[in-house]
C-alpha cells in the first residue's frame, strides 16, 4: 500500500523544524499520511515533489536562503507541482516566499524591503511586520518582537490565538476569485488578512503570517535557559498556554485545508 505523505522543507534559510514535525505529524500520522523532509537537492535532482506527496511546506526561516538554493530550476518545479495538483503550505518566511510582491518594514528605511516575490503564487503582496499593530519590536531574532494575536476564522467568525513572530499580512493586487481569506488579524485598528488560500490551476497554496504550530509550552522550550525568557516571552508563551484549545482549534482548522478528509 503506499503511504501519502507531507514533505516540510529544511535547507538553508528554514529554521528550527522539530516543533512543527511533531504537531503534524501528530495531526497526520492517525490519517494515514507521514511526515518527511526535503530539501533543495531533493527537490531539483532527486523528483521529490510527485504525486505521492499531498503538500509541500515551507516553514519560517529566511526567504532569501530559499532563493538561494532554489532559483531557478527548484521553484520552476514547485510551482509545476503546484499547479498539476500538489498544495504548497507557507509559514512567515514561506507564506512571504509565495507571494506576488513583499513588502518589508516599510516605515523602517534601513529594514525596508520591497521586492517582486519569488513564487508569485499568491495574488497579494505579503506586507511586513505588524509591530505597531501588535505593540511589539519591529522585526528581530528575539523575544522583543513576538506576539500571541487574536485570529478570527473567517468561515465561522471565532476567534482564536496564534504565534506571531515577523509574519505578513495580504494585500490582495486585484479581485482573483481564486483568492479567499480564511482569518485575519482581529485588531483594534481593523483585520486584515493573515491566512489566505489561493487556487492554482489544480492545487492550491495556504500562506500563513502566524505559526500556527506552535503551542506555549513549546515556545518555551526554545529557550536555551529560564533567564533567557524575559517579560515578553514569559508573556507570549503564558498567553499560548492559557489558550491552548483556541490553539490548537487555528492549528486543525489549518491542516484541514492542507489536506481535505475524503
Amino acid at each position: 500500500m503506499t503511504t501519502e505523505k507531507i514533505l516540510i522543507y529544511d535547507d538553508l534559510g528554514a529554521g528550527d523544524t522539530k516543533i512543527l514535525v511533531r504537531e503534524m505529524a501528530d495531526y497526520f500520522t492517525p490519517r494515514g499520511v507521514k511526515i518527511d523532509m526535503t530539501n533543495a537537492h531533493d527537490i531539483t535532482r532527486r523528483h521529490a515533489l510527485n504525486r505521492r506527496i499531498l503538500a509541500l511546506v515551507m516553514p519560517g526561516g529566511r526567504a532569501m536562503g530559499y532563493q538561494q538554493r532554489l532559483n531557478p530550476r527548484g521553484n520552476q518545479i514547485i510551482t509545476d507541482w503546484v499547479r498539476g495538483g500538489g498544495t504548497y503550505f507557507g509559514i512567515c518566511a514561506g507564506a512571504y516566499y509565495s507571494a506576488r510582491h513583499v513588502i518589508f518594514e516599510p516605515d523602517i528605511p534601513e529594514l525596508t524591503v520591497r521586492q517582486d516575490g519569488t513564487l508569485k503564487l499568491v495574488s497579494a503582496n505579503a506586507i511586513g511586520t505588524l509591530h505597531r499593530e501588535l505593540d511589539i519590536a519591529p522585526y528581530r531574532a528575539d523575544t522583543q518582537s513576538m506576539a500571541a494575536p487574536q485570529i478570527e476564522w473567517t468561515a465561522d467568525a471565532r476567534l482564536h490565538i496564534s504565534y506571531y513572530h515577523g509574519g505578513p499580512y495580504f494585500e490582495p493586487t486585484g479581485h482573483d476569485k481564486n483568492l479567499t481569506t480564511l482569518a485575519v488579524y482581529a485588531l483594534d485598528t481593523g483585520d486584515k488578512p493573515a491566512i489566505v488560500r489561493q487556487t492554482v490551476g489544480n492545487g492550491r497554496v495556504i500562506a500563513s503570517g502566524v505559526h500556527v504550530e506552535v503551542s506555549g509550552p513549546a515556545l518555551a522550550g526554545t529557550f536555551a535557559q529560564p533567564t533567557d525568557i524575559d517579560a515578553n516571552a514569559r508573556h507570549v508563551a503564558h498567553t499560548l498556554h492559557q489558550y491552548e484549545s483556541y490553539r490548537k482549534s487555528l492549528f486543525d482548522k489549518v491542516m484541514a485545508e492542507i489536506a481535505p478528509e475524503k
